[in-house]
């Protein structure tokens, strides 16, 4: 019977090279601070205040692909701390090769976007009319290619952290399973 968990021995290979537990909480603890912080960042780039209150409350569906696109900031910051600290760049935080992390990109970006549509569309509590009145089809439809796109980068940011980075490292510290798989 072969071992389940041999994948995570090359997953972890980037990672090895005597790197100690106190490095990886220091690293971890900026990174977390970066995805906290990223955001006001963002607010440099907005025109007014009434944009920088629609930002901060997500009052707006620009508003909202703002902030989940604001995590792409702390996934630029959390790739230049790894690097900085660990020597390690972007494609060995994701565990594969960058052809096929494209085609699983692609895949997953569909797969959220059929969950969107389901999620609004189809349920039966949805009226479609009151739908209508909140976002017209035709601009629901035009926007979803964007939402997918940012909930992507908001997710991806948070992979690359605890998958690619924090498993990782741990994985490449400890050889016992339980203290990565927790």
């Amino acid at each position: 019977m072969s071992d389940p968990y041999a994948p995570m021995q090359e997953f972890t290979r980037p990672a090895r090279g005597g790197h100690t537990l106190g490095q990886v909480i220091w690293v971890f603890a900026i990174c977390e601070a970066l995805i906290i912080f990223g955001p006001l960042l963002m607010v440099g780039l907005i025109p007014n205040k009434a944009m920088v209150e629609a930002f901060f409350q997500g009052t707006t569906p620009m508003s909202v692909l703002a902030q989940f696109a604001s995590f792409g900031i702390s996934a630029i910051g959390m790739v230049l701390v790894i690097k900085r600290v660990h020597g390690r760049g972007f494609w060995s935080l994701v565990g594969v090769s960058p052809a096929t992390a494209v085609v699983d990109a692609w895949l997953c970006a569909k797969a959220v976007a059929l969950v969107l549509l389901v999620q609004v569309v189809l349920p039966p509590w949805v009226n479609v009319a009151e739908l209508a009145y909140i976002a017209p089809l035709p601009v629901w439809l035009i926007g979803l290619p964007f939402a997918v796109v940012v909930i992507v980068i908001q997710a991806g940011t948070e992979e690359l952290l605890f998958r690619g980075y924090l498993q990782q490292q741990l994985g490449a510290i400890s050889k016992s399973r339980w203290v990565w798989l927790v």
